[in-house]
């Protein structure tokens, strides 16, 4: 049966000769009429699909855009009443609890001072600084100003001086101040200052500028650069407390194991309250701090309704809703230096995946070329056999990404390498498992699913090879993961571009120049995968990349830590679950393709692979952000990994959209790379428009780093209705 491919391709030689298709061992399948057996026809319009599709993208623009901000109202009041930026004179419930006693904190001289961001003086960017210090500034300032009596609207502040000025003139003041050099000019060093600001904060204000003391770094308020100051773009940009920075006045998450002591300090001081007053008394500082949130009658008192979906003032799809959700998508879309990094980690990640996606459909091409429709038939039911077992580990080898993201965020690599570690024993284990089953079972599978004795036997032969590239796939994917932690993905998409290259080449060269069967081009791919994991091994030791984890991957039993087991199977399950759900929802429709003919089995793997392809264009910002949420996440920044994540949200849709049109252009040319047999090139043009509709929606379900069980069920709510239609 190791040429079986081959001979049965001999067997036909004789009507090439008459036939006006190059595919002899096709001839079977077609009919007198020139169709496939038990072919059915379908009636859908290009045309109609198209402008369906045009109907779809300007109406699922409009809807994402108030996503963003459906409840930025709430968040700018309650950031509005916390402040109490709106109105200078206290509330009733403020005047209340300013009667009774409260605790107060001194501290001696020999303390050492506080982390408060007025001494800080602009060195670290707002989104970075811790959220309670953050918070604590604030009520400084805020408290400092309520001591000068006055009363400030909401387009004043406070300036300095303690005086109450508009926004404008503070800006406008600040602006001419640092312009008063001669003839205009800066000097050197507050040039480099100002060019280190852009590159290391991604996002700062007038409001963080007043908050350091006396900063010379310049604000993005700036004269020069501010752009149209209306209500909206004052929130956005911060001038006012917006949604984004009221996520600072939260405590940062307990996974930071670098910043837990400094807050738990904090906290030990302050008794973890959330309202500071602080003033100073000779050498010591004393500490004030209340709680306050909304209640009702504040909800009432500043017009807070109810969000609904069209109607009322609280309308999620209102105007002003739509109008503040372009102006934040307007600031997702700002190159600052969080979006540089998404992009410099997304490019490896992208270029690789799209040129072995091309590279893959080559491959397909080859085989379909020089083996038939048989053959691929054949590796396509062992592929769905063998990957729906695997499918159900897959959670093991995508949960090493997400648990090395964050032992490395929290300069942890001993936890990390133990991550390495486990994962490797515990696939290894579970992949034993799958190999030793499947062998039994393969030929009865492959002969239920599509009736063909030639089909079946050559499945057999082709399991036992499949089986080790999956489980050499998986160990491969595990110590990727690390690596690409600790920032080496450019060599990875190199080395990954290059391994496609030979796959591709030495396909070739086995079926043009050896009369290659299926069974051979498995066996190469599986020694190509070997090469790959011996030049990666190489590679690490010999620049040194794998040193600061290789005693916690190869010198200690990582078993023993019981924690590190624990969250490897908390968090793999849910992953594992929702990895069984995706492969099911695309490949259990192979099964029903086997029911309609033997054709459509080779015209979905086919399609498979212009989806993947098409799927490549997005993965890498995908696998870009689930990095840096992790790591922000890890090192305690929530607001700069929600940043992150719209940012990568935002550029995800637009690049599918662009992805969907352009193969929409070309998908009269597409079914031509794969045959020249006109029916199933029909078939491939017929789902080359769904397609391209179902890669705009694939963007929101891909992001799913952190909502494991919200994505499993999205992934089951939405995936398997198409199945039970069929």
């Amino acid at each position: 049966m190791t040429n079986g491919g081959s001979q049965y391709t001999k067997n036909y030689e004789s009507k090439a000769k008459d036939n006006k298709y190059s595919h002899t061992p096709d001839d079977d399948l077609i009919n007198d009429d020139g169709y496939f057996l038990n072919y059915v026809p379908t009636t859908n319009d290009p045309g109609n699909i198209m402008m369906i599709i045009s109907i779809v993208y300007c109406t699922f623009f409009f809807f994402i855009l108030p996503v963003f901000v459906s409840t930025g109202r709430k968040h700018y009041a309650r950031a509005m009443v916390a402040a109490n930026v709106s109105d200078g004179e206290p509330s009733e419930s403020e005047e209340e609890e300013s009667e009774e006693e409260e605790p107060k904190y001194r501290r001696n001289e020999i303390d050492p001072p506080r982390r408060y961001a007025p001494t800080s003086y602009g060195i670290r960017p707002t989104l970075q600084r811790p959220a309670q210090e953050r918070e604590i500034s604030l009520r400084n300032v805020l408290a400092t100003s309520r001591r000068q009596g006055g009363s400030c609207s909401r387009r004043n502040i406070y300036n300095k001086t303690g005086q109450c000025e508009r926004w404008n003139n503070a800006l406008q003041r600040e602006y001419e101040t640092d312009a008063a050099t001669p003839f205009g000019i800066q000097p050197m060093g507050q040039i480099i200052a100002d060019m280190k600001n852009d590159l290391e904060s991604p996002k700062r204000t007038f409001l963080d500028d007043y908050l350091d003391g006396n900063s010379r770094k310049r604000s993005m308020w700036d004269r020069r650069t501010a752009p149209i100051r209306t209500n909206s773009t004052r929130r956005m940009f911060g001038q006012h407390p917006s949604s984004l920075n009221e996520m600072q006045y939260q405590e940062a998450p307990k996974i930071n194991l670098a910043g837990t002591k400094h807050l738990q300090r904090i906290g030990e001081d302050h008794d973890n309250d959330s309202h500071s007053d602080s003033s100073v008394k000779g050498k010591r500082s004393v500490v004030k701090l209340a709680a306050h949130f909304l209640n009702k009658e504040e909800l009432d008192e500043y017009h807070i309704d109810d969000p609904t979906i069209c109607c009322g003032r609280g309308a999620i799809y209102s105007c002003d809703s739509l109008i503040e959700g372009i102006e934040y998508c307007l600031y997702l879309s700002k190159c600052d230096s969080e979006t540089k990094r998404l992009f410099e980690i997304s490019l490896p990640f992208t270029i690789g995946p799209i040129f072995t996606g091309f590279l893959d459909m080559l491959d397909l091409v080859i085989v379909v070329k020089y083996l038939g429709l048989e053959t691929l038939t054949a590796y396509s039911i062992v592929g769905f056999v063998v990957g729906f077992g695997y499918s159900f580990f897959g959670g093991i080898c995508s949960s090493c990404s997400t648990l090395t993201a964050h032992a490395v965020g929290s300069n942890n690599n001993f936890l990390a390498g133990q991550y390495v570690q486990l994962i490797w024993f515990f696939f290894i284990l579970s992949t034993q498992i799958v190999m030793y089953k499947y062998e039994q079972y393969i030929e009865p599978l492959t002969r239920m699913l599509c009736n063909n004795d030639n089909v079946a036997a050559l499945g057999l032969v082709v399991a036992k090879n499949v089986n080790f590239n999956y489980m050499l796939y998986g160990l491969l994917d595990i110590f990727e993961g690390l690596m690409i932690n600790a920032e080496h993905e450019k060599f990875d998409s190199k080395l990954d571009a290059f391994i496609s290259c030979l796959n591709t080449l030495f396909t070739f060269i086995c079926l043009k120049y050896f009369d290659g069967d299926l069974p051979t081009i498995v066996r190469i791919w599986t020694y190509n995968y070997f090469l790959h994991m011996f030049i990666w091994m190489v590679m690490a030791c010999r620049k040194g990349w794998i040193q600061p984890f290789a005693r916690g991957i190869f010198g200690n039993f990582a078993l023993s830590n019981c924690k590190a087991v624990g969250l490897i199977f908390k968090t793999a399950l849910p992953l594992s679950i929702s990895e069984v759900l995706s492969y099911l929802e695309w490949e259990v429709l192979l099964v029903f393709a086997a029911h309609l003919g033997e054709a459509e089995i080779p015209v979905w793997s086919m399609v498979a692979s212009i989806w993947e392809f098409l799927e490549s264009t997005t993965s890498g910002l995908m696998e870009a952000v689930a990095i840096r949420v992790a790591l922000h996440l890890g090192k305690g920044r929530p607001a700069l990994a929600r940043l992150s994540a719209h940012k990568a949200l935002l550029y995800s849709f637009l690049i599918a959209c662009v992805t969907s049109i352009f193969v929409c252009i070309i998908g009269e040319t597409v079914p031509l790379w794969f045959t020249d047999v006109e029916i199933i090139q029909d078939m491939i043009f017929e789902t080359i428009p769904i397609m391209a509709v179902g890669n705009v929606f694939l963007v929101y379900g891909k992001y799913k780093e952190i909502l494991f069980s919200l994505s499993r069920l999205l992934c089951f709510i939405n995936g398997y209705p198409s199945v039970h239609y069929l």
